[in-house]
């Protein structure tokens, strides 16, 4: 009995520490993913709202409107229905637009290798399936010709990272 208990105690812990969401980019196939479900420039708003919910704040600005899901620190830019730029948040940089409570509600991954809190530069250039450059520190952009391109904002050149964007292309 004892150890029943004792098994199911660790279960629960090690379930208390698992993210809501996962995020995962796989260079070889070229696809974003958001809890196994495929986000393209084709996927619409109705689809991501089916998976997020409902935003907690809508902007519209030009032909865009920015659907803000602060507690879990992504947005997403809309364009004719359909999704064309995806921000996802690992901290805070006195972004008004981005007003994060939360940066632990997601697991992020490209292709094998985590991108936790404490990702830097010298991480991104350890991935060898995805090529990046680092022209302008603290950002970083994905060099190949793909639908999905990657910048890559970090604190600052030594630090960690901030935010991944991705542009959607058709």
């Amino acid at each position: 009995m004892i150890k029943l208990f004792s098994i199911v105690l660790i279960l629960l812990s090690i379930n208390s520490f698992a993210s809501d969401h996962v995020i995962k980019y796989s260079s070889a196939k070229n696809l974003l993913t958001f809890n196994g479900n495929i986000i393209s420039g084709n996927t619409d708003y109705i689809e991501i709202e089916k998976m997020l919910g409902n935003a907690n704040r809508i902007n519209y600005r030009n032909y865009f409107t920015d659907y803000f899901y602060d507690s879990i620190g992504i947005m997403f830019s809309v364009k004719k229905e359909n999704a064309k730029v995806a921000e996802i948040s690992f901290s805070f940089n006195d972004d008004e637009n981005m007003k994060i409570v939360n940066y632990s509600n997601f697991d992020f991954y490209i292709d094998e290798s985590k991108v936790t809190l404490d990702f830097t530069m010298k991480n991104l250039m350890l991935i060898e399936s995805f090529k990046f450059e680092c022209l302008f520190p603290p950002f970083c952009a994905s060099t190949e010709e793909k639908k999905l391109k990657f910048i890559i904002d970090f604190v600052d050149e030594k630090g960690p990272i901030h935010q991944i964007g991705v542009t959607f292309m058709k």
